[in-house]
């Protein structure tokens, strides 16, 4: 950015007092209004991916503001906020740099805080700020491990591009509230406030879909690269991941809704793009009844993760036909996924702990306020995973 006198943001930084510099940064904070509202669940998806690329059971967004540093869109991680000068989400946004501590019981600052010293007991931390157009460094992305343990250089660039995405939908979520504000305040602008805001939201799942399909191309990339076998898997997994929530903004952005898109012609979307791989398989394509009803699209969008992670478990472990069903029923709605194999012996409850694609399943089934149970195939072998939610509540849950 530069100025009337040709000064850029760093040049204009670096004349400010650390007070008057802090003063501006919190006022970027609290610009895009993250500190106690709730961010959308594309956060949550975006910070799932962090943890995929790294094979960690912890990441999140940390807003640091003046006294706290706010954990956002977390994953595998329980606390909500930690004081700022305990926290190493503060020391990451001291510089443009990512924070690499590859073991924290070796950084005297770590040390203190209190996620080291106490539960989670977190030895590896990871963090990449998130950068204003201005300069500011207002947040960061970080993940974190339990065991000591260092990032390649592809990790670290991958978690950068991640971050850029997650600022990017930040400002593009900021100009549509301003759009929406101006055009609110006179009555007789109202079809073209609400026509500017779909298409502000159009081009949010669009850039988003984009960005998402290039840091998919760059894993997938890397993976062909001279890598040991488990490094390769884990780049194709976390390739493909990405790659599926890239392709939940596409169909949401092929809908005609925006705040509301029809369920039934959704999910055949999603079925269509995962039927390929079962069909390699001589499976037939994924079998997919559900109810026409209309949802808001921030809850469709966690039930078609819900469906790529357990059709894509239901691929790789179970037998013969894949079966999605949607319902509405007496007290909100069901979504089943079952497969036919091998036996019902393999019904258990389902865990957090037998994965990351779990993980990320329970993430969104509690974003959906919802309950999730594995129960046996009534007529034949296999198992059917079913996740209940109500019709009504607020989404995603608070902060």
């Amino acid at each position: 950015m530069v100025d009337a006198r040709g000064r850029t943001s760093a040049s204009i930084h670096f004349l400010l007092s650390d007070a008057e510099a802090e003063e501006r940064r919190a006022a970027a904070v609290h610009r895009y209004s993250i500190l106690d509202a709730a961010l959308d669940d594309t956060f949550t998806q975006l910070v799932a991916c962090a943890a995929s690329i790294m094979s960690v059971p912890m990441a999140g967004i940390g807003v640091v503001d003046s006294t706290q540093i706010r954990f956002k869109a977390r994953v595998g991680l329980e606390i909500r906020c930690v004081p700022r000068d305990a926290g190493l989400c503060a020391a990451t946004i001291e510089s443009h740099e990512p924070l690499i501590i590859p073991d924290t019981l070796s950084a005297p600052r770590a040390r203190s805080n209190p996620l080291v010293a106490g539960p989670p007991a977190i030895r590896f931390y990871l963090g990449v700020p998130l950068r204003t157009p201005d300069g500011f460094n207002i947040a960061t992305l970080f993940v974190m491990d339990r065991v000591p343990r260092t990032a390649t250089p592809q990790q670290v660039e991958s978690l950068q591009m991640l971050a850029s995405v997650i600022m990017d939908h930040l400002e593009l979520d900021l100009a549509s509230k301003r759009s929406a504000t101006q055009f609110s305040d006179a009555i007789a602008e109202k079809d073209r406030a609400l026509t500017q805001a779909a298409l502000m939201a159009r081009e949010i799942d669009h850039r988003v879909m984009n960005s998402l399909q290039l840091v998919s191309g760059i894993l997938n990339m890397q993976s062909q690269a001279q890598l040991d076998g488990e490094t390769k898997d884990q780049l194709k997994q976390a390739a493909g991941r990405v790659a599926a929530i890239a392709r939940v903004h596409q169909h949401i952005y092929l809908t005609e809704g925006i705040g509301q898109t029809k369920c039934r012609n959704y999910l055949q979307r999603v079925c269509k793009d995962l039927s390929p791989v079962l069909e390699a398989r001589g499976r037939g394509a994924v079998n997919l009844t559900a109810d026409d009803v209309t949802l808001p699209t921030a809850r469709i969008v966690a039930i078609g993760l819900i469906i790529n992670e357990l059709v894509t478990n239901a691929i790789k472990y179970g037998q013969g036909q894949v079966s999605v069903d949607f319902r509405v029923t007496e007290d909100g709605y069901a979504l089943t996924v079952g497969d036919e194999g091998p036996d019902q012996s393999s019904v258990h409850p389902p865990a957090k702990g037998r994965g990351f694609g779990m993980t990320v399943v329970f993430a969104l089934v509690t974003q959906l306020h919802g309950s999730l149970n594995v129960v046996a195939n009534a007529n034949r072998a296999g198992k059917q995973y079913v996740v209940t939610f109500p019709q009504e509540a607020d989404f995603p849950p608070s902060s």
